[in-house]
């Protein structure tokens, strides 16, 4: 995901306590991650696909603010007709319409994940990149993790440890079931399909409701072009991740912007898929439990916590904008206090080096030099040890119209 977001749709499933703790969080982090986290306004057409007419839409969006509580950002308000065809003359140009303006965030999730990562680095953990754990066994009343690295120049390890905590995500049915760590099915999987294009003609950022569906998708204003987004395709076998984005969800993602936006012709310059990690409410015994689902729209995007064995603990589901909370309850759960000066920590930056005051975006707008600096500073500070790892995640060439290729 790009949005770090209270779950507005999550109150049509009166999901009120989710949508709180994601609300309070959304505020935490756009304190704690300025440099990673911005408040952006969206619009809220009254659109025909829009189910719940403009007194239902206002009264939702009149509830999410409530819920952020002191963290509730900039408030909402009524864009008239004229305003929002003088701002937004491609949206539905046949049309006279009306919409809610509020607010949300948007992130740049690489940069958030990595600087997370690198504060847990400086408070003494210590991370080790490229190190597959391919088997974890039980010996007397500890735990042997058994690792092999990736790298070449980097040795295999054992790491010895009286409490586990797990946090795989979508790889946690998969690996438990390699480490042969007796557990019951606890994820259902759904992949996110995004398209990032060329800078079109739309200056506000999008909330639109997918016809015939309880979904929606956005328009956003990211980096130098825009990001339409997303998908919901359900993962029913474990092969698939890591994932691809499928031709259908590329062609559904242009179907519904020429719906909204028909006079647009976007050019699609990459395109991003993520996995959401589902947690199931009733984990399931049988091999055969993700043929029983078709669709995760409904799926609760809360996190839960399991204890598979003494001193191994397992947190599947949640969400980025909740991230935090997931962390400090697994903490909690095994024992460790949180202080709370660490709850308001300021997010390092990991982008920018000494040198290099902005990461570089296009090979044309940075020399060789500057590139050839920040990669050297993102390979000694951040744990950059593969060329895709900066092309994709620390800096934006993924982004530029070549995909990063001139570098690679």
């Amino acid at each position: 995901s790009k949005l770090v977001h209270g779950g507005l749709r999550y109150l049509e499933h009166y999901d009120f306590g989710l949508v709180r703790e994601a609300a309070i969080e959304r505020g935490r982090l756009l304190k704690c991650a300025p440099h990673l986290v911005q408040e952006n306004r969206f619009l809220f057409p009254n659109c025909e696909q829009n189910q719940h007419g403009r007194f239902a839409t206002k009264m939702g969006i009149w509830l999410y603010e409530v819920l952020a509580g002191k963290f509730s950002l900039h408030p909402h308000r009524w864009i008239k007709e004229t305003e929002l065809k003088n701002r937004e003359p491609d949206f539905l140009p046949q049309k006279e319409l009306g919409a809610y303006e509020y607010s949300d965030c948007a992130m740049d999730d690489a940069a958030l994940a990595i600087s997370t990562a690198l504060d847990a680095h400086n408070l003494g953990a210590q991370l080790m990149n490229y190190q597959e754990v391919i088997r974890l066994n039980r010996v007397s009343k500890d735990w042997i993790c058994h690792t092999k690295s990736h790298m070449v120049a980097e040795p295999d390890l054992q790491v010895k440890a009286s409490k586990v905590i797990l946090a795989l995500g979508p790889w946690t049915d998969l690996l438990l079931k390699k480490w042969a760590i007796p557990s019951p099915k606890l994820l259902q999987l759904s992949q996110g399909a995004h398209l990032y294009v060329q800078k079109l003609p739309i200056q506000t950022s999008f909330i639109l409701p997918v016809p015939h569906s309880q979904r929606y998708f956005f328009v956003l204003p990211w980096k130098d072009g825009h990001l339409i987004g997303t998908t919901e395709t359900p993962i029913l076998n474990s092969k698939q991740i890591p994932p691809e984005v499928e031709k259908q969800e590329v062609g559904e993602l242009l179907y519904l912007l020429a719906t909204y936006f028909p006079n647009l012709s976007p050019k699609v310059i990459s395109t991003i898929v993520g996995i959401r990690p589902l947690a199931l409410k009733s984990p399931q015994n049988t091999e055969n439990a993700d043929e029983k689902f078709d669709s995760t729209v409904q799926t609760s995007r809360q996190h839960l916590f399991h204890h598979l064995h003494k001193n191994l603990l397992v947190g599947v589901g949640g969400k980025w904008t909740t991230q935090r909370l997931f962390a400090q309850e697994i903490l909690k759960k095994s024992g460790y206090h949180i202080h709370d000066p660490l709850i308001d920590r300021v997010y390092p930056k990991v982008r920018a080096s000494p040198k290099v005051s902005a990461y570089p975006s296009t090979l044309a707008a940075s020399s060789l030099d500057l590139i050839k600096e920040h990669i050297l500073y993102s390979c000694e500070k951040t744990f950059c040890k593969h060329p895709l790892d900066y092309i994709r995640n620390r800096s934006d060439l993924y982004f530029s119209s070549d995909g990063g290729r001139a570098l690679w």
